[in-house]
């Protein structure tokens, strides 16, 4: 058994919260799609007529279980990174520690520049979908 430091405890603790939240937004996005297109798949499936608990329990189920999936996955990966064969255990505390010593511009730069393509990409589809709106009010 291993004895872990403070340090990797709060570089787990970082990528799991991480991945909690990513999950949470992730569970968001997909009650909020439901909420707005199932009635349009679907017109008997009509939640705004949902007594109040039931709307509860509707936007609270998807990010409930996908913020414990998405950070028990990430919890996973940190091990795998840390605790695996290879170099990449020790690069991976090394990166979390330049991480955690940056200012909040630069880690601000550091997160745009790492996921440009995925930001370019989520513009278009936005501008995509908005022109789409925009045309198809007629």
């Amino acid at each position: 058994m291993k004895i872990l430091s403070k340090e990797e405890i709060e570089a787990h603790k970082y990528h799991t919260i991480s991945g909690g939240i990513k999950g949470a937004i992730a569970g968001f996005v997909v009650a909020g799609a439901l909420w707005k297109f199932a009635p349009m798949r679907y017109p008997k499936f009509q939640p705004k007529r949902w007594p109040w608990s039931i709307k509860t329990a509707f936007w609270i189920s998807p990010p409930t279980l996908l913020t414990a999936i998405c950070a028990e996955e990430a919890s996973n990966k940190f091990d795998n990174m840390i605790y695996g064969s290879g170099r990449e255990s020790t690069d991976a505390l090394e990166a979390h520690r330049k991480w955690k010593e940056l200012s909040l511009q630069q880690k601000v730069v550091e997160g745009l520049s790492n996921n440009k393509y995925k930001i370019i990409v989520g513009a278009w589809a936005a501008s995509m979908y908005g022109s789409w709106v925009y045309v198809d009010k007629d």
